[in-house]
């Protein structure tokens, strides 16, 4: 038997699609905050839900001209690294490459300056985020705050 994703995880990430387009939609619209909120709960559904998702966006980072689609998809990580599940963090300072590639990214016409500075900014915001702490520190701090939480998410008085 094979050691990849079973249909049922596969069809679950299919299912994310729809959400993941309307986010990182090519216009100058930002992203709607219940699709944010949707993204970030999509982080702590499992692991092969998170690896999807890092996937998804940092193939859009990559691939894309379209300085909106960036900065909407550099939007998303800041949010993911800031209120997702700490293990896309630390999965995602694994591989900081493409974000390293957007802190560079120079406008290839005069009008798009603007946009490529924010992008710049944004890109190189995550970087200082993503390694600001180390992986065990973020997993500390996580198992601190899920100690604090009962078994239906409440905080406990």
């Amino acid at each position: 038997m094979s050691g990849g994703p079973s249909l049922s995880s596969k069809l679950s990430n299919i299912q994310h699609m729809p959400c993941l387009i309307a986010a990182t939609v090519a216009t100058r619209s930002p992203t709607d905050g219940f699709l944010i909120k949707d993204i970030i709960k999509m982080s702590y559904e499992s692991q092969q839900t998170r690896v999807f998702l890092q996937q998804y966006l940092l193939n859009a980072l990559v691939t894309s001209s379209n300085v909106y689609v960036k900065v909407k998809v550099l939007h998303l990580l800041l949010k993911l690294v800031e209120e997702g599940d700490v293990e896309f963090r630390v999965n995602l300072a694994r591989c900081p490459e493409p974000i390293q590639e957007a802190s560079k990214v120079r406008p290839r016409d005069p009008t798009l300056a603007g946009d490529c500075g924010r992008i710049r900014d944004m890109a190189n915001k995550l970087l200082d985020i993503l390694f600001s702490e180390t992986a065990e520190e973020l997993r500390q701090k996580a198992t601190n705050t899920r100690k604090s939480f009962g078994s239906s998410g409440e905080l406990k008085r």
